[in-house]
């Protein structure tokens, strides 16, 4: 909303440079000189033409004498100038004649004379005439290779100066906004490197040097530099060539909408060859021809274009993700737009009809109202854009998570199969040689039946695991006393004399019984297989505070084995994770899952477990709250 206000501020300013001072000319005629040998008496005595405004006579051969009658100023005083204003810049010889010059010399002015030798160095031709009180005729010839198109003004020197400064400020501005749309068009370049806003960039950049061009900036900076005729050759060149920079630009632009491919590559093949032909001919003189091929492909390359918007079929085929920026009818709109503007503004070139005044700007509005609506489109498109890439890189994230995920799952599932395999395989060796044995012995017929609790307890850990991660564990919250769970438990160990046990005081607890049971029993088992044969296990019951919270604490304490004299701890970041086995587990019977449950089961409770490491020993410590 703000980018339109400022624009409908610049274009206000750009309409209000047209209203200009009083224009001292009262009337206005022509004749036409084919044989561009007429003198001055000879225009006289021929019968003029009237006009108003603007004259347009397109790419004539024929010379042009402007009659200019010029009201008198009864306040005139002697010494009073006036400022004959003649516009556009692109005239190549300008010639004035008034009967108030009596000097006898030649006074010319166009883009053929020199800088230094012109009476008015501004973006405008002109002349300095004596002011009078008695009305007056004066005289212009004009010959030129461009289009005869010209609007000449008298005004006073105060309102050619107050117009002047209007004007450079209404042109500098619109340079601004051009040299914004390739700044935007350069840096959206820099950052993502696409050959659309490469183009975009290369054809602002081409606008900018074609609107100071066309306006009479080129004279100012290089007047002093290159030679009329240069300076001349120079601007021919860039009008045509904004032609096929724009047209390619189209190209690129339209490809994204899928159009009818014939259409889409006639555009860039037609701009290219009228270019060459053109630029032929300005090097060999034949100037007028050239710009006026050039102005007829100006003119008919907007209908090229449109046809080729018409024909696209984007909506139809592209996917979500690669939806245009703008509907077929929206694009169709724009060149509608588009080609109605540059077709007014070359009729008028061509001389096909009379034009008013903003026609000396049309093809300046028309740079402008096409930057802006491409710098819109664009940016819609670089929105899209980066929202395609930004889904893009997260369906690519999604899918290297999900080959992560199923990679750790097939980690997981080697890693329990070969954990069940060995297990199984141990158990089945014992089971094998206890029943093998014809007379076994009492001991044998025990540690048989200890290797079956292995593997109960081996499956029911393995059940527990997929009941937890299925979330099919109901906790069943009730009081009961830690000390007679602790006790319980410890009953049923393997070896209930290695435990220590401390009891500071009686606690009494409101939790799951059967979790916090199997959390106890997975420690107790962790001592017994992880400590030194016939050493001691500290068991600790106590309240205990953590996080401002009252509750309940229950240690084991146990030292650890040796290894040539080194104690082997447990790697502390792998120590709950599932089917974890500390080095030189493997001589116990195990799954890998007890401290996996422990920390697990702890956490659905709302309580936590800490492992403690020391000198010779490890510690486990799990708390409830109570």
């Amino acid at each position: 909303m703000r980018f339109l206000q400022r624009f409908t501020v610049l274009l206000l300013l750009f309409a209000a440079s047209f209203v200009q001072a009083d224009d001292r000319i009262i009337s206005r005629a022509y004749v036409d000189d084919p044989s561009s040998q007429m003198s001055l008496a000879d225009a006289q005595r021929a019968t003029a033409k009237p006009f108003t405004g603007v004259l347009s006579r397109g790419f004539t051969a024929s010379a042009t004498w402007l009659q200019l009658s010029i009201a008198g100023d009864p306040g005139a005083r002697r010494g009073d100038t006036w400022v004959v204003r003649i516009r556009p810049t692109y005239l190549d010889d300008l010639e004035l004649h008034d009967p108030l010059d009596t000097s006898g010399r030649v006074r010319k002015a166009g883009d053929h004379v020199e800088w230094h030798d012109a009476e008015i160095k501004s973006l405008s031709h002109g002349f300095v005439i004596p002011a009078s009180a008695k009305p007056r005729e004066i005289w212009i010839r004009l010959s030129t290779t461009s289009s005869s198109f010209i609007h000449v003004q008298v005004m006073t020197t105060e309102d050619f100066q107050h117009a002047r400064l209007l004007q450079e400020m209404v042109y500098g501005l619109m340079l601004g906004v051009l040299l914004l749309f390739f700044l935007w068009a350069v840096l959206h370049w820099a950052h993502w490197r696409e050959t659309m806003m490469a183009m975009f960039s290369i054809t602002q950049l081409t606008a900018i040097i074609y609107a100071m061009t066309l306006v009479g900036y080129n004279r100012v900076l290089f007047g002093d530099l290159l030679s009329a005729m240069t300076i001349d050759t120079l601007s021919n060149v860039v009008f045509c060539g904004y032609v096929v920079v724009s047209s390619i630009f189209h190209y690129f632009f339209l490809r994204e909408f899928q159009p009818a491919r014939w259409l889409l590559r006639l555009i860039p093949l037609l701009a290219v060859a009228v270019f060459g032909i053109v630029f032929v001919l300005i090097m060999s003189g034949e100037v007028r021809l050239a710009m006026r091929i050039n102005m007829m492909s100006v003119t008919l390359l907007p209908f090229l274009v449109l046809a080729t918007a018409i024909s696209c079929t984007v909506g139809k085929t592209a996917t979500e993700d690669a939806q245009p920026p703008i509907s077929k009818r929206a694009l169709i709109l724009f060149y509608v737009l588009v080609s109605s503007v540059l077709v007014v503004a070359t009729s008028h070139a061509l001389g096909l009809f009379d034009a008013p005044e903003l026609n000396l700007h049309l093809y300046l509005i028309h740079g402008i109202l096409t930057g802006a609506v491409l710098v819109t489109l664009l940016q819609v498109r670089a929105l899209r854009n980066e929202a395609s890439r930004n889904l893009a890189m997260l369906r690519a994230q999604t899918s290297a998570q999900q080959v992560e995920i199923e990679r750790q799952k097939t980690q997981l599932q080697s890693r329990f199969m070969e954990m069940l395999a060995h297990e199984l395989k141990t158990s089945l060796s014992v089971l094998h040689m206890v029943f093998g044995t014809p007379q076994p012995t009492g001991e044998m017929i025990s540690h048989a039946r200890g290797t079956l609790q292995s593997i109960n307890d081996l499956i029911d850990r393995c059940l527990l695991v997929e009941k937890f991660e299925d979330d099919q564990i109901i906790s069943h919250y009730e009081y009961f006393r830690i000390d007679e769970l602790v006790e319980e438990t410890l009953h049923k160990s393997a070896d209930p004399a290695r435990f220590a046990v401390y009891h500071e005081e009686r606690i009494t607890i409101k939790t799951d019984r059967q979790l916090l049971k199997s959390v106890v029993s997975n420690l107790l088992d962790n001592a017994l297989k992880y400590s030194p044969p016939g050493s001691m296990i500290q068991l600790r019951v106590r309240q205990a505070m953590q996080g401002g919270l009252r509750g309940c604490e229950i240690s084991v304490e146990n030292e650890v084995a040796l290894r040539a004299g080194v104690a082997v701890f447990p790697d502390e970041e792998q120590l709950f994770k599932k089917y974890y086995r500390a080095d030189g587990a493997r001589r116990h019977s195990g799954s890998g899952l007890g401290l996996y449950l422990v920390a697990n089961f702890m956490r659905l409770l709302g309580g936590a477990v800490r492992y403690e490491r020391q000198e010779l020993s490890v510690k486990f410590t799990v708390w409830l709250p109570n």
